[in-house]
């Protein structure tokens, strides 16, 4: 019983393996072929399926071989009248051999030499290579749009865009997805600090030594990405060593901005929106005064965000 119930199951597993399966393709980089838009090959499509080779049936007979003779005989001292065998390089007749060459001896061979041409009685027919399907799915292989990308190296203004940039430039341009480093421009007439470059190497462990105004304004162009030839580093470290004014009297008594603020060194944000710090900032007790910002951005003061 238990073998008829065997023998039940392996003939359903073959039946099985019969029937036709539908594959598709993963991913999206699919150019022609099956997909869940066209599930079945048809005419249009101009698909045919590869084939094998039904062998040929024809049977070889006599006539199909040819005989070759090849004597593999070697003389030995009965094949001489003198009984001796010939010395090395010397030619002498073999004048009493009697071999003859046959089947028996290996000298006689036969080598297949069919002349049979493949026809409708030995059922031969060859395999076929098939040709692809040439449906191109226009919903599978549409390209998604991709996105722009913002491409500016300054921060841009509402006054001033980027007409360049797929982003901020034209009639629909947004420059909230700004991505440019804020410029650390002084206005018409102010004073300007030459930003210098500070000790250490703004690890936590190493921290940049911030001693001046000039070290802290070259500090704020690392992380926002605007010195020149020098690679942004929003996640660098410092440590204030003293205190450091960069404006004297910004604020009257009462709490206004004294004058248009033309004459006040103006004041870049140590980091952005698009650029936020990332790093330590130790003040080390110390305190910093005087900061001037002209910007509408969201966040202002001695940190950007």
């Amino acid at each position: 019983m238990r073998k008829r119930i065997f023998a039940a199951f392996v003939c359903l597993c073959m039946l099985m393996a019969l029937v036709p399966s539908i594959v598709y393709a993963d991913g999206t980089d699919s150019v022609g072929g099956l997909c869940e838009h066209h599930t079945q090959h048809d005419s249009a499509c101009g698909y045919s399926e590869a084939t094998t080779e039904t062998p040929c049936t024809h049977e070889h007979t006599e006539d199909c071989y040819t005989l070759v003779t090849n004597c593999v005989h070697e003389h030995m001292a009965e094949c001489y009248s003198d009984g001796v065998l010939p010395a090395d390089g010397e030619e002498k007749a073999a004048d009493s051999c009697s071999h003859q060459c046959s089947e028996e001896s290996g000298c006689i061979t036969k080598e297949l030499n069919c002349k049979h041409e493949h026809d409708g009685s030995c059922g031969y027919v060859p395999a076929t290579a098939g040709t692809p399907c040439t449906y191109v799915c226009e919903i599978c292989n549409a390209q998604v749009a991709e996105e722009p990308e913002c491409i500016c190296d300054t921060k841009c203004t509402e006054e001033e865009p980027n007409a360049d940039c797929p982003v901020c430039g034209g009639e629909n341009g947004d420059i909230s997805g700004c991505v440019g480093a804020a410029m650390m421009l002084a206005p018409m007439g102010a004073r300007t600090i030459t930003p210098e470059v500070l000790d250490g190497v703004g690890t936590e462990g190493d921290p940049y030594q911030i001693t001046n105004a000039a070290e802290l304004y070259w500090f704020a162009g690392l992380v926002n990405g605007t010195l020149n030839g020098v690679q942004q580093n929003t996640a660098a470290c410092a440590v204030l060593t003293t205190d450091i004014t960069i404006n004297d009297d910004v604020l009257g008594d009462d709490g206004n901005l004294i004058g248009d603020g033309s004459n006040f060194e103006q004041w870049t944000p140590i980091g952005n929106d698009a650029n936020p710090y990332t790093g330590t900032f130790d003040g080390d007790g110390h305190t910093i005064s005087g900061l001037y910002v002209n910007s509408d951005a969201r966040y202002i003061g001695l940190f950007g965000c």
